[in-house]
């Protein structure tokens, strides 16, 4: 015994039928038929009276007779499937019911053929099918319709999304000239992202970054990172604060599943000194002027975003360039994993040997075209492409010489102090705070002039690590003459600043003002160590302050006065803020009173 029911057809609802027929007895019975079933009918004598009212009313449902005068039923219908925007049921009705017939009606766009007379159940079973036909075509015209208007919205906030994108990455304004760079991207939005930018003081910092995933989910992630390393770089920032604040903003920007993996890079031009902190991603190779490999910086921390801000390591890894003409290659892990159309991987080992294969100028175009060759032919990557190669820029003596006449310090009794700032730094806040771009901002909210931003960056800078380094870490400068001397002294500076519990730094920052318009910066800097031979530091040979004492030699290029006092553990400073560039220093060394 069968208890399922089988299933009914469902019931058409009033639809609007359009009855064509030249015997108005017939439109009469079919009315009555059509009423009696709850529809509403409209009706026409004639093809050509029938395609004008089919214009008008857009009926659900059209029953045509096939033989009449003037355009007959194949020919109307035939016009009204060309017409139409969406389809919509047709019977036939007919005193012929050949198979002839019924195929040319087929062609002509008919769906069902009824012979008359009509019986009233076969029409009302007809329609009924028809009726699904027609519900569900609708359903899926409107899913159609839907589908399509997100698409075009999706497409709009996708363009929306990618113009502010590339607006906050900014590539189309790297134009660094020690920095080359080329990016890939497996969807419309690239999760490979890279960044540079100068610091006030000159130093080149580089960001390459490899967020969690592919398209938009992925640009998004690198958003914190990006916009935190312009802002810090920008104020001066060194790349372990850069790391450990932009590790706080994923972190809390991000959900658990994503994080960013970024190799962050900092050059001194200076004493082409080297900074590298890698978190996640491949190893950043150090590049000779053969283009081969001497020395390698491997991943040693977590991506950004993973640890809390208590446990994140910001330790960087340092190499000093010396003489050579060296250049760092970084790149995503998306680069050593490209396929070919073979499916083989392109590998470190063929970016190293194409790194090889050119001369300085042309290395960057060697590289670039051997993954460009290398993939050639593949419809997409599977992964976004990020590669950056870095230059170690070498800046000459005579760029760091102020070619100006000498002035001689205007008297304090002369002047008029405008505005003054102190600071006072116990070991605490010295190992935590990066102090050059706190006082810097300081400077800048009360001058709101950037113009010597970059010289007063390095003025600040050089005095700070003076009292850190020599004053209350007691570091010796003639450790970097050695070959391994950069590596070891930063290492060695690393391990005194973790263990060190005492020290006090008190910095004091006055603007003089004197008559005629003139301006200066005085700075005052002293630290609670024992000093250092100053006198000696100023007197040593060009050749042997080559990698150290280099930062006395500045302060004298940069200021107008330079002051030693007593055992070197205090420096005053006078830095000119009304010309555009300044003169060399008249030195003193003085004992205190």
């Amino acid at each position: 015994m069968n208890l399922v029911a089988d299933p009914m057809p469902a019931m058409a609802k009033c639809l609007s039928i359009l009855v064509v027929d030249d015997a108005p007895e017939n439109i009469l019975v079919l009315s009555t038929m059509l009423h009696k079933m709850g529809h509403t009918v409209v009706s026409a004598r004639s093809g050509e009276e029938a395609l004008g009212m089919f214009l008008q009313q857009r009926p659900d449902l059209v029953l045509m007779d096939v033989l009449m005068p003037g355009i007959g039923g194949y020919e109307t219908v035939r016009e009204m499937r060309r017409i139409a925007v969406e389809w919509f049921p047709i019977i036939f009705t007919t005193i012929a019911g050949k198979s002839d017939d019924i195929v040319h009606g087929i062609e002509a766009g008919g769906d069902e053929y009824l012979i008359k007379p009509i019986d009233f159940k076969i029409l009302q079973a007809k329609i009924n099918s028809l009726y699904e036909r027609l519900r569900l075509g609708r359903q899926i015209a409107e899913q159609n319709q839907l589908l399509q208007d997100y698409h075009a919205r999706n497409e709009e906030d996708q363009r929306i999304a990618l113009g502010y994108m590339q607006q906050l990455i900014a590539l189309d304004k790297l134009h660094d000239p020690a920095v080359q760079f080329y990016l890939k991207s497996a969807e419309n939005f690239c999760g490979d992202l890279i960044a540079v930018a100068r610091t006030p003081g000159g130093q080149l910092h580089a960001m390459l970054a490899d967020s969690t995933g592919h398209g938009l989910s992925a640009a998004l992630a690198g958003m914190p990172a990006i916009q935190t390393f312009y802002s810090m770089v920008e104020k001066g920032f060194d790349i372990s604060a850069v790391a450990r604040e932009m590790n706080i903003k994923v972190r809390h920007s991000l959900t658990v599943s994503h994080f960013v993996a970024a190799i962050l890079v900092s050059i001194d031009p200076v004493i082409r000194m080297i900074k590298v902190w890698n978190g996640g991603c491949p190893s950043a190779v150090m590049l000779n002027a053969e283009g081969r490999e001497v020395c390698r910086f491997n991943s040693r921390h977590l991506a950004l975003g993973i640890l809390p801000a208590e446990q994140f390591d910001a330790t960087v890894e340092h190499y000093s360039c010396n003489n050579d003409d060296c250049s760092l290659l970084m790149f995503s892990k998306g680069v050593v994993e490209l396929e070919n159309r073979s499916g083989k991987q392109f590998g470190l080992e063929r970016l190293l040997r194409a790194a090889r294969s050119s001369a300085p100028p042309d290395r960057w175009h060697s590289v670039k075209a051997a993954i460009e060759e290398f993939s050639a032919g593949k419809v997409s990557v599977h992964d976004d492409i990020a590669i950056m190669m870095v230059q170690c820029e070498k800046v000459q003596e005579q760029e760091l010489e102020l070619e100006q006449a000498q002035e001689q310090v205007q008297g304090q009794a002369q002047g008029q102090t405008s505005w003054q700032f102190s600071l006072s730094l116990s070991m605490p806040q010295i190992k935590s705070m990066d102090v050059v771009p706190l006082l810097l901002e300081v400077i800048n909210q009360i001058e709101n002039d950037s113009k010597r931003k970059g010289e007063i960056f390095l003025i600040l800078s050089e005095l700070f690590n003076n009292a850190m380094d020599h004053g209350l870490l007691k570091l010796d400068s003639t450790m970097k003459h050695h070959p391994d001397g950069m590596d070891n002294y930063f290492d060695e500076r690393a391990r005194r600043l973790a263990s060190a519990q005492f020290g006090k730094i008190d910095i004091n920052l006055e603007k003089i003002e004197y008559a005629g318009d003139g301006a200066q910066l005085k700075i005052r800097v002293r630290d609670s160590g024992d000093g250092f031979d100053c006198q000696r530091m100023g007197k040593l040979p060009a050749t042997e302050t080559q990698r150290h004492g280099r930062g006395i030699a500045l302060l004298h290029n940069l200021c107008s006065f330079v002051q030693f006092i007593g055992n070197g553990s205090e420096v005053l400073v006078y830095f000119n803020l009304s010309s555009s560039a300044v003169s060399n220093t008249q030195t003193e060394s003085a004992s205190q009173g």
